[in-house]
């Protein structure tokens, strides 16, 4: 009688196979591909679904052989030992091709020469599907050859557009391309080199090459979108979002997400728009670059978007008081619904001088943040500190009872004062039952750091961004942080140009102090608490001053253990140097 076990049964069904296999390595999945055919099946879909070097599907093809220019940049050639690619080459690549579930071609030093695309162009033709299961196509090199390898049923196509490397084909014409071999798009991402993000639209035009304009550009883009139904996400760099691209984007039904894919470019000249009361019915998130007052003149147009949930907002310059109080005015009431909203801020460049003007966020400026009660992401910046107290912070704990991400400037430009104490932490634990990321610029001091907290408190928190807060003093700091949310993974930023350079440097110096000994804190925590247990001291002692009455005898055991382990490993040397003499 033939005993089949629990588990082989489970084994044996194709669908858990591949779960339990797309949690393994790819060291592991290449060992499972040799067990069985119906391992190798698996996990041959597992290895092959992402493919991140086009280079390993060519070689499936034929083998390929590497020149070097005078730069040392690496371009791969077929070598066609054999004689030229045979039928049977091509079924061994569509063997695996099949698999191919995500195509990546990126932009580097090591790249497929032409006559590489143009061999599958000879003996595969321009609509034979080489990857017949493709879904996601990210293309970072001359868009020319792209559509080789598309398939009908891509529904995410990123593609890199330069007209200085589109040396077959013009841009807009690549781009007329777009719904002609992918018509079932639903997600398309364009991008352009990070440099034309400090490029005006008129400098671009002379950039150009003679046989295209600028225009020519937006007019095939917009007609392209006027071909892609389905689209539900799109993301175009400034250059490309221009009025009539809007305009054809808002007739989308079922566009629910529009970004930027510069954000250091304010899309200032575009917005606002005037536009159809329809417009972006569907749209729920919107990720774009613009000043804060014009941004406040496009929410509060009677035809903006009208179900937006998920906001990101970035501005370029030092944004006033004024404008940042009005702008959440507006969105508390044309969005109560929000779920994530970024505010942020970024710099194009270093400002060693700190402007003469402080321009400062108060928490009345940030009142009607509270009305958004849904919110599960609030990501608040700014170039200087927000003036909160502890009771701000209170208030805020409070109305955004759902919130899972609070960053609130953690990590301001200006290293001011902090204006409320660390203890202020333990504000989020009565009314902030789903917090998992936590981002706030607090002030320390012994003074300010209670003595007795409720361990673990904050135990759901993962990740705790500490900015550039200081660290001073650094075991008491440590100390509190181990015993309020001992689960949480730390972080700071100390990096400052200008006057505030020397704080920084003390800031970095404070909290690798304070991460270096974490470990040993948690260690000491096992420790103390056996401790405790044994000398009925755990409603006794402070948690802060528990570490520091037996820190001292749990280093002395720790410091017997790695000498023991020292002695060891010498006598384990001396033996096998003992062992090889003798032989």
């Amino acid at each position: 009688m033939r005993i089949t076990l629990p588990s082989a049964r489970v084994l044996g069904i194709p669908e858990l196979l591949a779960h339990i296999f797309s949690l393994s390595t790819r060291q592991a999945n290449a060992v499972h591909a040799r067990v069985c055919k119906e391992w190798s099946d698996a996990a041959l879909d597992i290895l092959w679904r992402r493919v991140t070097n086009v280079a390993h599907l060519m070689r499936l093809l034929s083998p390929l052989q590497a020149e070097y220019d005078e730069d040392g940049d690496v371009t791969w050639f077929f070598v066609k030992e054999g004689g030229d690619i045979t039928t049977s080459d091509w079924a061994r690549l569509k063997s695996y091709a099949r698999r191919v579930r995500t195509l990546v071609v990126e932009h580097s030093a090591s790249t497929l020469h032409k006559s590489v695309f143009e061999e599958i162009k000879i003996g595969n033709g321009d609509f034979l599907d080489l990857l017949p299961n493709l879904q996601r196509l990210e293309w970072y090199i001359d868009p020319y050859y792209f559509h080789l390898f598309t398939d009908k049923k891509v529904t995410h196509l990123t593609m890199r557009l330069d007209p200085q490397d589109a040396l077959h084909k013009c841009v807009f014409e690549i781009i007329q391309d777009i719904p002609k071999f992918l018509p079932h798009l639903e997600s398309l991402t364009l991008q352009s080199p990070s440099h034309y993000e400090h490029i005006s639209n008129d400098l671009l035009e002379t950039q150009l090459p003679e046989v295209e304009t600028l225009d020519d550009i937006h007019n095939a883009i917009a007609t392209s979108l006027q071909s892609l139904p389905l689209l539900s996400h799109v993301s175009l760099p400034k250059c490309f979002l221009v009025s009539k691209v809007v305009q054809q984007l808002s007739t989308l039904n079922k566009l629910t997400s529009t970004e930027t894919s510069l954000p250091l470019s304010p899309c200032e000249a575009t917005f606002p728009l005037a536009l159809a009361a329809d417009s972006f019915i569907s749209m729920t998130r919107l990720i774009f670059s613009m000043t804060f007052a014009r941004a406040t003149e496009c929410f509060v147009q009677s035809n903006h978007p009208p179900n937006i949930v998920h906001l990101e907002l970035v501005s370029t310059i030092i944004e006033p008081e004024r404008d940042y109080a009005r702008l959440l005015e507006v969105l508390s009431d044309s969005y109560p619904s929000l779920e994530v909203l970024v505010l942020d801020f970024k710099q194009r460049r270093e400002v060693d001088v700190e402007p003469t003007v402080h321009t400062a966020i108060t928490f009345r400026s940030l009142r009607p943040i509270l009305c958004c009660s849904k919110l599960k992401t609030l990501i608040l910046r700014h170039y200087f500190p927000f003036i909160l107290e502890h009771d701000d912070i209170l208030s805020i704990a409070r109305a955004l009872h759902s919130i899972e991400t609070l960053l609130l400037n953690e990590s301001p430009h200006a290293l001011l004062k902090p204006t409320f104490p660390i203890g202020t932490l333990l504000v989020f634990r009565t009314h902030c039952p789903r917090l998992k990321r936590l981002g706030l610029y607090f002030g320390t001091g012994t003074k300010h750091i209670p003595i007795t907290v409720p361990e673990g408190c904050l135990s759901k928190i993962s990740s705790l961004k500490l900015g550039a807060s200081r660290a001073d003093p650094c075991f008491d700091v440590g100390c509190f942080l181990n015993d309020v949310c001992p689960k949480a993974f730390l972080s700071f930023s100390s990096y400052r140009s200008g006057k505030y350079r020397g704080l920084g440097s003390r800031i970095s110096k404070e909290w690798n102090t304070v991460l270096e000994e974490r470990e040993i804190w948690r260690l000491a925590d096992i420790y103390s608490e056996e401790q405790m247990k044994t000398n009925n001291l755990a409603h006794v002692v402070p948690p802060r001053l528990r570490l520091e009455i037996l820190k001292g005898n749990f280093y002395k055991q720790e410091k017997e253990k790695i000498a023991r382990e020292k002695e060891l490993f010498r006598e384990q040397i001396y033996q096998e140097t003992m062992d090889e003499e003798g032989g």
